[in-house]
């Protein structure tokens, strides 16, 4: 039987006798980016019985690992206690993808879904500026296409003219990145050879320092790819220094890989 992170108390979960039942609970279904250690709080309550430890089990599939596997916890007054693990995805996991992390205690199991994609999927993005309803968080969506840039889909800055301009995605925790593909406008409407990105530098934030990892210089194309020797980066951020119509940076996608 599946328990749903943050499912309420219910009825099934009535101890009988001094037999105490448990209920496993995280903060939101987790997720991990290829290459990635996760630590997630995992939170056991236990509801009647008198044991004041419990033993409990970690295993995950999908090519995913946890550690601990096995540890003995011990319940405060309240019956709860929480619980550190890390989870980690292989640096080769597919993305998107989808594993189970499996708590076992008292006997019972609780299977949790986890989600595999790119850090900067998971990421949160953020910008030097927001033109109307292309914002920021539209890089990161997963959607590459330029024929829906009229819906919003994809970043654009709000000062016309003036650069740099700068996106930047904030990763969950620190993951390896050694390429980086870049789309940028372009559709029949939209060309990129007049539109896009033409000239930026790709960072990574690797020990709380920014480093440049990747340049593009002179760009007509759609899409831009380009592969480094990995580095273990918290964020990445691309600095737009000139577009091919001199007025805004676009930016459609950007996803960071490990290799």
């Amino acid at each position: 039987m599946a328990l749903r992170p943050q499912r309420p108390v219910s009825a099934e979960l009535t101890p009988v006798g001094d037999e105490p039942v448990y209920e496993v609970g995280l903060p939101a279904v987790p997720s991990v980016s290829p290459g990635q250690s996760r630590e997630l709080q995992v939170r056991v309550r236990r509801f009647g019985g008198s044991q004041d430890t419990a033993e409990v089990d970690f295993s995950a599939n999908g090519g995913l690992t946890v550690m601990p596997a096995r540890t003995d916890v011990k319940f405060d007054r309240a019956g709860e206690a929480i619980v550190p693990v890390t989870l980690t995805a292989p640096v080769d996991a597919t993305v998107p993808g989808t594993g189970t992390l499996t708590v076992t205690v008292g006997g019972e199991r609780r299977d949790v879904p986890v989600t595999v994609d790119l850090a900067t999927r998971l990421g949160q993005a953020s910008a030097s500026s927001t033109h109307a309803s292309f914002r920021p968080e539209g890089a990161i969506d997963g959607d590459r296409s330029s024929d829906r840039w009229g819906q919003g889909n994809g970043w654009n800055d709000a000062t016309q003219g003036a650069f740099p301009d700068t996106l930047t995605v904030d990763f969950t925790a620190g993951a390896p990145v050694g390429r980086v593909d870049l789309y940028t406008i372009d559709s029949a409407q939209f060309p990129a050879k007049a539109w896009g990105l033409r000239d930026a530098d790709v960072q990574a934030l690797v020990g709380g320092q920014w480093r440049t990892v990747a340049e593009i210089r002179g760009n007509t194309d759609g899409l831009v790819r380009r592969t480094f020797e990995p580095v273990t980066a918290t964020a990445l951020r691309v600095i737009v220094r000139s577009a091919n119509d001199n007025a805004y940076s676009r930016i459609v996608e950007l996803e960071g890989y490990p290799q």
